[in-house]
């Protein structure tokens, strides 16, 4: 598995008091979901791998820093509280995971993924093919190889001239 481009080097200059061991723990941990969530990044042999490309590059590390950043600032997650006379709230620190569903997509796109969903349409009126109903008066209710009262040209399969 080839080693994080994110190093505590890297964190320093923007939390210059992280420990070093706690820095590289926390860098493995993220570095470890990144693969997961974007194979290519440890892949023998991506094409293209965006571990060579400088701007790809950095993108990951900013991608790492940003998660690792996030989950230093979070402390130990415990939930804490305060009181103002009759009120009370309580926090959760804990953010629910290390990325950012922004940074999942960026990092699946890096990969050639799709960075999310892309929006379709699926039409609920009814076709007439299901359900034609011709008018008694039809050629095509009687069997007939063309329709005459409209049904085959209205949306809704019945037919033009006369409802039910």
């Amino acid at each position: 598995m080839p080693d994080s481009p994110l190093t505590w080097e890297d964190l320093k200059v923007f939390e210059p008091d992280i420990p070093e061991e706690l820095a590289n723990a926390m860098v493995a941990t993220v570095w470890s979901r990144a693969q997961k969530l974007a194979p290519c990044l440890t892949a023998v042999d991506p094409d293209p791998n965006p571990l060579d490309d400088a701007v790809d590059l950095e993108t990951v590390k900013d991608i790492l820093r940003s998660a690792v950043l996030r989950w230093n600032d979070s402390g130990s997650g415990a939930v804490t509280s305060r009181t103002a006379g009759d009120y009370s709230e309580n926090f959760a620190s804990s953010g629910g995971g290390l990325f950012r569903p922004g940074e999942i997509a960026d990092l699946r796109t890096l990969c050639g993924g799709r960075a999310g969903q892309k929006a379709s349409t699926i039409s609920t009126t009814p076709s007439y093919d299901t359900f034609t109903q011709h008018a008694a008066w039809c050629s095509a209710a009687f069997g007939g190889s063309w329709c005459d009262c409209g049904a085959d040209l209205s949306f809704d399969g019945y037919p033009l001239w006369t409802r039910p």
